[in-house]
């Protein structure tokens, strides 16, 4: 088989167990056509080293190697793996496409062949699978490849075992995807019916049971070896993004572009096309596939796992708008992500390719240079842009896809032990504790905190963290206060309680609600001489708030917006347990049901801090 630029695997270590003949030779055939080096695998030596000679002379010695090991001997399996990926390389893409039949009726069926049909096409896959999946993890990356057969799904009678084990490979396949799938392992099965091989030449030749097999095939002809192997090498490039229509005012589009992406990024896995979270209007957010953006120099590409749902992207939705930043095209919504670098870029700047990373999503501009601003707080900017966000025209497209494209400058490597998760509330934290900057030494004095929403819990965690000697917590409903009272509050108030909230009269205040009533009600509470933090973003033009009061009382009211380079303090933070995030957290939704998480992240009572999870390995967690 040719090799086709669509499925080019160069440079690729692919290990088939099973491959001295059948699916599997066509198999290893097809790999080693789309360019990666195939390690053939069989227990019968003198064919193992027949097959590997012809397919030697086809694709050439140095890419054809074989490794006769025992698929079912644990010890062996091991030793196996050890010896490929020391001789050959670091295994990329593995293949249990090993298998046997029996062919007798349940009730006359020997419970000694029923062990050795699943052991063979079962256990087997789970040892091998492990034994290479061990080293994938380590490297974040590789795919699985599963062999099952049309009878994972439905039965014949005679092949209770074989059935059984094929089912049982199917749920393992998930199993698989459900372990591993955070390191970036992706692990598919594929389900052939009946292929002509010489193994099969036996059906082949029954002339009744080969009309029987053809007529319930749509095509009317068995599946051929070729297409076998197109399918399997097509799962080791890239993993499939299944599409399915939803209800209501969120829908999935496809859109017909033309590609963007080479052959060099399909083979590294990275599709010319993926899941993405696109606001249109008011109303009208959609899960649609989007056009992976072939990177610059400067520029690397990330396999986004997680994404938090802020204000602005609720905005967005709701509105059309965040403010006075109106959506006037389609916009790729998120800026809080994390995920792994999928291709690093080629000038040598930012993290390399398989680093965790979380995003800084701003970029500082300072625009035709009329507009003066300190050199050292960039995040004030007048001209800087921030992902997802249509403040300027075209907008700065979001994060909120599987595959992004990324200025390397904007990653943040994330420090050992911390995971994707808990980093993905790095970029609202860092907004958090740029507020509490603002604020100053808050060692040992007395903070209120007005609003208890995701902004304002994890501006309770940075003041403990920070010493804070008293803090104090306001907000309309109970939940957000309890949540508030997990991560630290010493106090909490329901915000009708007005005379107790006269009784707090705090050194500092930090509105973090985004309501005039908020910013009044800061002004009013707060010491006199005190400071006043206003973090939440009001509402465009004049606020009726009283700022007689906050003369007479000579309060500094202090704007607080976005933040600088703290997203760095708080990685360290979150990685060494000094700032505990946890309780932030209420849910996650996977991307595809991206209605439901806009629908409670919007409800403050239900929900924190809602994450979209963008990895199908990922589990949702209500």
């Amino acid at each position: 088989m040719p090799a086709s630029p669509a499925f080019d695997l160069g440079g690729r270590v692919a290990l088939v167990t099973g491959s001295s003949r059948g699916i599997g030779r066509s198999l290893a055939d097809g790999l080693a056509a789309a360019g990666a080096t195939v390690v053939l695998n069989g227990l019968d030596k003198s064919r193992l080293d027949r097959t590997r000679a012809e397919l030697a002379e086809r694709h050439g010695s140095d890419r054809v190697h074989a490794s006769p090991f025992d698929i079912t001997d644990e010890d062996q399996v091991t030793a196996a793996v050890a010896g490929v990926e020391g001789d050959v390389g670091p295994i990329d893409v593995l293949v249990n496409n090993a298998g046997i039949q029996h062919r007798v009726p349940m009730l006359d069926l020997d419970v000694a062949d029923w062990r050795r049909v699943v052991e063979h096409n079962l256990t087997s896959a789970f040892v091998v699978g492990r034994a290479v999946a061990r080293r994938m993890v380590e490297r974040r990356r590789g795919k699985i490849i599963n062999i099952g057969s049309v009878q994972s799904d439905l039965a014949r009678p005679t092949i209770a075992p074989y059935t059984a084990s094929k089912g049982g490979l199917r749920n393992l396949t998930r199993a698989m995807a459900a372990e591993w799938g955070g390191a970036n392992i992706q692990a598919n099965s594929v389900a052939p019916g009946y292929i002509h091989t010489e193994m099969t030449q036996n059906l082949v030749d029954d002339a009744a049971f080969n009309a029987w097999v053809v007529g319930r095939t749509p095509a009317g002809r068995p599946l051929g070896q070729q297409r076998g192997s197109r399918r399997a090498h097509r799962l080791a490039r890239v993993g499939r993004v299944g599409l399915r229509q939803r209800a209501d005012d969120l829908r999935r589009r496809r859109h017909d572009g033309g590609r963007v992406m080479t052959a060099e990024f399909l083979a590294a896995g990275i599709p010319d096309r993926a899941v993405g979270l696109v606001a249109h209007a008011a109303r009208d957010v959609r899960v649609e596939p989007v056009a992976v953006r072939a990177p610059g120099p400067d520029e690397a590409v990330v396999e986004v796992a997680y994404g938090g749902i802020c204000g602005s992207d609720l905005h967005y939705w709701q509105h059309g708008a965040a403010g006075v930043s109106i959506l006037r095209e389609p916009m790729l919504l998120g800026h809080e992500i994390v995920g792994t670098v999928r291709r690093a870029a080629t000038d040598g700047s930012g993290p390399t390719t398989g680093t965790a990373v979380a995003v800084h999503p701003a970029r500082p501009h300072p625009g035709d240079g009329t507009q003066r601003y300190p050199a050292d707080r960039p995040n004030i900017s007048p001209a800087g842009t921030y992902l997802g966000s249509a403040a300027h025209h075209p907008h700065t497209q979001g994060g909120f896809a599987r595959y992004p494209t990324i200025e390397a400058h904007m990653l943040r490597p994330l420090p050992a032990g911390l995971s994707l998760r808990t980093a993905a509330l790095a970029e609202p934290a860092g907004v958090a504790w740029h507020a509490v900057s603002r604020a100053g030494d808050v060692r040992g004095r007395s903070a209120l905190v007005i609003g208890a929403g995701p902004i304002g819990a994890l501006v309770v965690a940075v003041l403990r963290r920070a010493g804070a000697a008293e803090i104090t917590v306001v907000d309309l409903h109970q939940p957000p206060l309890d949540r508030a009272r997990a991560l630290g509050a010493t106090r909490t108030l329901l915000a009708s309680d007005s005379a107790a909230l006269r009784t707090v009269q705090p050194d500092v205040t930090i509105e973090s609600s985004g309501s005039p009533h908020g910013l009044a009600a800061a002004i009013e509470n707060t010491a006199r001489g005190g400071r006043v933090v206003m973090l939440g973003l009001l509402p465009p033009g004049a606020q009726p708030v009283p700022v007689s009061t906050a003369i007479a009382r000579e309060l500094e009211l202090v704007g607080s917006f976005r933040f600088v380079d703290e997203i760095d303090h708080v990685l360290r933070a979150l990685a060494d347990g000094s700032l505990d995030v946890e309780a932030v957290i209420t849910h996650e939704y996977p991307v595809d049901d991206a209605l439901a998480a806009l629908t409670t992240a919007a409800d403050p009572v239900r929900s924190g801090k809602v994450l979209l999870t963008f990895d199908p390995a990922l589990a949702a967690r209500p």
